[in-house]
């Protein structure tokens, strides 16, 4: 039996393009950010901050007894951000609390470091040095490029920020061309995926198979530090990118494995988080048409880890390890966002992912593949609100799953914004590829609301 992990990120690719571009324009111009800063004497100091709540329900689990509303999780979460800058020397910290409480009341409190770093810009050098986040890619859903952030998971919220590492950031800006490295060596892993099913107290095995659960997260260290180089070069309408990197898997990896038979009815299985280095080369190119903006992203990783299974019979019936292989992987996205008219934007982007080397028994619902994706946003400022709706669709071929999504919001001038999104998932057709989580949320809606006050 295959484990929850490519349905999860069906779902929150859709999300993740829905919410990306509705806090910010990700096509703005991607050397802007880099752009000169300016020298003075004057120190600026900047205090800001952003207090969320967001609960999230799992309506109409067919065939379980879970037929009522489920509560995933209930969210309350404080920012602080505070920004410092004299002449060519700024220092940026942001920090986070936060509590989530699910359906049993049972509550997590969450503190972290998001960002605690100094800088030094001159009109040639930016070096950065501390804990910051970095964002490569210009893609809204299918983002690649995003080695150091890892992959998000299940989620409706759009304050999701990205993962920090913790080392030293440089640019060194030589006309239309730019170079740039960072050097993480205490970079933190991803966490493992969420096990949606468990959460909901649904065992994806059978009642008689017993399942033992294993994260052996590696934590911050000197052993595997993380480092990336990134070539740039910028014209009239387009921009390009080369890359190198070498760490781990922006994304944790699930095993399974029967670990225990004892005769004649108990099997035990072993679920691990397994964490990977790899190494990746990769190029991206964006174009900027009068407003019409193509971006295209390729990602070669040597070794990749792939999930492939292997069937067992032991005394009680049939079982699936669930383990990793290594093969040369080809990843590959290409999109187009169009601002129609004033307050229209459509975004449409396709998704490839193939294994240079046929390895046997691959799991292809766990590996993905072909996905495309649809979006249309509509804003229209009315008095003190600017009303916004966004509807879009995924379609996953590897699972023959279509996700749909659509949001309603309000921003309002005192810093309030409210957003109710909703999301559905089905099955066209269930092959051998179609994981059982798949067949889980057919026909299935997640609901979420979100209130953010940003001050």
């Amino acid at each position: 039996m295959s484990l929850p992990l490519r349905p999860l990120l069906s779902i929150i690719l859709i999300c993740a393009a829905v919410f990306s571009w509705a806090e910010d324009d990700p096509f703005a111009d991607v050397f802007a950010e880099e752009s000169h800063a300016t020298t003075g004497s004057e120190t600026v100091v900047d205090l800001s901050g952003q207090m969320t709540y967001g609960p999230t329900l799992f309506m109409g689990l067919a065939d379980t007894e879970l037929a009522d509303p489920v509560i995933i999780s209930n969210t309350a979460e404080v920012k602080l951000d505070f920004s410092s800058r004299f002449g060519r020397t700024s220092f940026q910290a942001g920090l986070h609390v936060g509590v989530d409480t699910d359906g049993n009341n049972n509550s997590i409190i969450d503190f972290g470091v998001d960002e605690l770093y100094f800088n030094y810009r001159t009109d040639f050098l930016d070096l950065t040095l501390g804990r910051f986040a970095i964002q490569w890619s210009p893609m809204n859903a299918f983002k690649l490029s995003d080695f150091f952030t890892q992959a998000a998971g299940l989620a409706l919220d759009s304050g999701t920020a990205a993962q920090p590492v913790t080392g030293l950031h440089g640019i060194i800006y030589l006309g239309p061309l730019i170079v740039e490295g960072v050097f993480a060596p205490l970079y933190d892993v991803p966490a493992g995926d969420l096990d949606m099913a468990a959460s909901l107290g649904i065992n994806l095995y059978p009642d008689n198979i017993k399942a033992k659960f294993a994260d052996p997260r590696p934590g911050p260290g000197w052993e595997n530090p993380q480092t990336a180089v990134r070539l740039g070069f910028g014209g009239i309408s387009f921009d390009t990118y080369l890359y190198y990197y070498h760490g781990f898997t922006n994304r944790a990896l699930t095993t399974s494995r029967v670990e225990s038979v004892e005769p004649p009815s108990t099997v035990t299985v072993q679920i691990e988080t397994a964490y990977e280095i790899v190494d990746s080369f990769g190029l991206t190119a964006i174009f900027d048409i009068l407003g019409f903006v193509i971006n295209t992203e390729a990602i070669l990783t040597i070794d990749a880890p792939i999930h492939l299974t292997e069937a067992l019979d032991p005394p009680i019936g049939l079982v699936t390890n669930t383990v990793l292989g290594k093969a040369p992987l080809l990843q590959w996205s290409a999109g187009f966002d169009w601002e129609i008219l004033g307050g229209f934007r459509l975004l449409v982007e396709y998704m490839n992912l193939h294994p240079l080397e046929e390895l046997p028994g691959i799991d292809r619902a766990l590996l993905g593949g072909n996905s495309a994706l649809g979006v249309l946003d509509f804003r229209l400022p009315i008095g003190l609100l600017e009303p916004s709706l966004t509807v879009g669709a995924l379609y996953d071929w590897s699972g023959h799953g279509l996700t749909a999504i659509a949001t309603v919001g309000l921003d309002f001038l005192n810093g309030m914004t409210v957003e109710a999104s909703g999301i559905y998932f089905d099955i066209f057709e269930a092959t051998d590829y179609t994981s059982p989580f798949h067949e889980l949320l057919e026909g299935d809606l997640i609901l979420g609301i979100d209130a953010t006050y940003s001050f």
